[in-house]
């Protein structure tokens, strides 16, 4: 399966999640960046990731915030 290069980032706190993730999407293809705090994944999102897949409470953060900025 071709996956047309498609950038993606997860932040997750959470090793069982993010390993999780991390199968899921190499199996699919994908090599996704995965990072396990805010500002991490605030950092990551300069490169313009094509999805981002965030939990929803990152430490003193909302993962929404980040789904805000990526959509800026």
């Amino acid at each position: 399966m071709k996956t047309g290069g498609r950038r993606i980032l997860v932040v997750s706190e959470s090793l069982v999640v993010a390993s999780n993730l991390l199968v899921w999407l190499r199996e699919a293809g994908y090599d996704p960046a995965i990072v396990t705090s805010f500002n991490a994944g605030k950092e990551h999102l300069r490169m313009s990731p094509d999805v981002l897949f965030t939990e929803l409470k990152v430490r003193e953060y909302n993962g929404l915030h980040l789904a805000l900025r990526a959509h800026r």
